[in-house]
């Protein structure tokens, strides 16, 4: 949908409208429709703004003539507006051709500027006056477009729903595009793609010029199927010709932030804010916190802009961003459906489970990443709170994202699948569906993660091993989590000193008594006794609980009977440093009396054949 322009016509001096004339280039360097041809409305506006100081401004025009120049001026400034995206501009500028209507208007004139005020209407999402306004204009092929989307968006009857779709024509190329957007609307994005794959055909069968957004449309909807890939391609075809789209730009920027990294996109759009600074989204992005009351594509860039910043910061945290980008979203929540989801998803990276909660709690969900972001939060919730219902209600919400016909095929779709199967449990279940997706998110930490976990609950250790190995995240390599599975697997591979080194290089000691406690336990049930009697012992320094010593007592007994059977792997020189250090930690036993008379005993027996002192 878009406000037409009229054909033909130019401002030449900006107080006379004149048809075109050829003139020489030089001459035409300061031509309304020089640039308007390049889409260059920045340019159109500051011309625009100069005449208009040069013709006076309303209240000073004194005859017809100056009239009808401060019309035109005002709704050429109205429709650059309106193509530039600020909606709010050109919906100022249309009501003050509406109110300032006199005799010389026309009535067609009238309802024209009215039809372009519904238009902005729409786009600024006020539709019940959008409608309102559009039925007091001209029945247009324009004006039967857009009530047949405001139907769509305000949900009426099938009636007259029906009825407004049989005033569109199948062979204009507008109406089937405002086919394509309600299809896209309701999240038929595959719908919308063979209209516009259509389109685009019949459009090179006749050589018929402006089919090049096609692509741009047809990327978005390819975008929103998860072909990031495919997507790109189309951009490509676009951004030849129309370099400075910011639309195209922002579709690529956000394809590479899925497919890539967030510096990538985050890389994308600074290079097209430096390529293009008198843009008004370029602009926009100097000021990131600035908040307007209506909504205009300078906010997409903000938004995302926003978005690609504070999560390129991620791996050494989101605090300094954080708080300008949890502004900069809760300025748009109700205004962009994404706006309210990313900052819930900032929520939880900030680790405020509650606010997110909070924000979630009452909306239904009508998409997969809907349904996976409930999950995720009564996931948490449920076990924080170790909550049977919001775990029960997180393994809906993960079944029914990840079984959804249009999404279970997809990585999303897949990966909700595995989370229910997760939380039921069920790990070899969960790792089918991760295996298949594994190749494209070999770089995802949370995956990786999640991934990791599953196949050593599964006891895939060598597996487990490869894929936790893989998470590259400080904050994540510190979690007692993967330690504890990184290092279970080191030990149940024979591998205990690996596990032991990971100990060492803990530094919250909470963690570190935590991993002690299960590196002490994993290798007594794997028999690997020496490293099993340093974890109790260093556990029974901490603290005196009776079990330590216990533990250590039979796990230094182990040892030493490994060590007379010959099932102790070390020899040599090893052997005998690994049985005096048991033998030192029997001797620092808070039991002196059992432990020493232990001691003496294995000591006795050790000096027929190894070469250990009686200290």
């Amino acid at each position: 949908m878009y406000v037409a322009r009229k054909t033909k016509q130019t401002v030449s001096s900006g107080r006379v409208l004149q048809p075109r004339r050829k003139k020489p280039q030089q001459d035409t360097v300061f031509e309304l429709d020089t640039y308007l041809d390049r889409r260059d409305f920045v340019g159109a506006l500051t011309l625009l703004q100069v005449l208009k100081r040069q013709d006076g401004d309303q209240n000073s025009v004194r005859n017809a003539k100056g009239l009808r120049s401060w019309r035109l001026n005002t709704w050429w400034i109205a429709y650059c507006h309106f193509h530039n995206g600020n909606f709010g501009e050109a919906l100022s500028h249309f009501e003050q051709l509406i109110e300032a209507a006199s005799n010389e208007a026309t009535a067609a004139d009238l309802k024209s500027w009215r039809l372009s005020r519904a238009c902005c209407l729409f786009y600024l999402q006020n539709f019940e006056d959008a409608e309102h306004a559009a039925l007091s204009s001209s029945r247009s092929a324009l004006c039967n477009r857009l009530l047949f989307l405001l139907a769509h968006r305000r949900q009426h009857s099938e009636k007259t729903l029906l009825d407004r779709y049989q005033q569109l024509s199948r062979d204009s190329v507008e109406d089937q595009l405002a086919l394509a957007a309600t299809s896209f609307a309701q999240n038929n994005f595959q719908e919308a793609a063979e209209i516009y794959k259509r389109l685009i055909s019949e459009s090179k069968q006749g050589s018929q010029e402006g089919c090049s957004a096609l692509h741009v449309y047809l990327a978005l909807c390819y975008f929103r199927l998860g072909y990031d890939d495919v997507a790109l391609e189309l951009l490509a075809v676009y951004l030849v010709g129309h370099p400075d789209s910011f639309f195209a730009t922002n579709l690529k920027a956000s394809s590479n932030y899925r497919l890539y990294s967030a510096r990538e996109a985050k890389f994308i759009l600074d290079d097209y804010v430096k390529r293009f600074p008198n843009h008004p989204c370029a602009q926009e992005a100097l000021d990131i916190a600035n908040s307007r009351s209506e909504l205009s594509i300078t906010d997409v860039m903000r938004h995302n802009l926003a978005i690609f910043r504070v999560s390129d910061r991620e791996a050494n945290g989101i605090k300094s961003l954080g708080a300008v980008t949890e502004r900069v979203l809760s300025s748009l929540v109700g205004h962009l459906d994404e706006a309210q989801l990313n900052l819930v998803l900032l929520h939880l990276k900030r680790r405020e489970y509650h606010k997110a909660f909070a924000l979630m709690e009452d909306m239904e969900p009508h998409t997969t990443i809907d349904r996976a972001i409930k999950g995720v939060l009564h996931a948490v919730i449920g076990e924080q709170t170790h909550s049977k219902e919001h775990i029960f209600l997180a393994e809906k919400y993960f079944h029914a994202a990840g079984s959804s016909p249009d999404d279970c095929d997809t990585i999303p779709g897949r990966q909700c699948m595995a989370s229910y199967f997760i939380l039921r449990k069920e790990s070899s279940d969960a790792n089918v569906y991760l295996s298949s997706i594994a190749t494209y998110l070999s770089a995802d930490d949370a995956f990786n993660w999640n991934y990791g976990v599953s196949l050593a609950a599964t006891g895939a250790y060598r597996e487990a091993e490869e894929v936790l190995l893989r998470v590259q995240s400080p904050e994540l390599q510190s979690q007692l989590v993967l330690c504890g599975w990184l290092s279970r697997c080191y030990i149940r591979m024979d591998r205990a000193a690996q596990a032991w080194e990971i100990y060492l290089k803990i530094e919250n000691s909470q963690t570190a008594f935590a991993l002690l406690k299960q590196i002490a336990n994993d290798c007594y049930k794997t028999q690997q006794f020496y490293y099993s009697a340093k974890a109790f012992d260093v556990l029974e320094r901490v603290d005196p609980d009776p079990e330590y010593w216990e533990g250590k007592r039979g796990a230094c007994l182990g040892f030493f009977r490994q060590v007379a059977t010959g099932q102790e792997h070390s020899s040599g020189g090893t052997l005998t440093h690994r049985c005096e250090e048991v033998l030192k930690l029997l001797g620092n036993s808070k039991n002196v009396l059992e432990a020493t008379r232990i001691a003496a005993v294995i000591r006795k027996w050790t000096s027929s054949f190894l070469s250990i002192g009686n200290s």
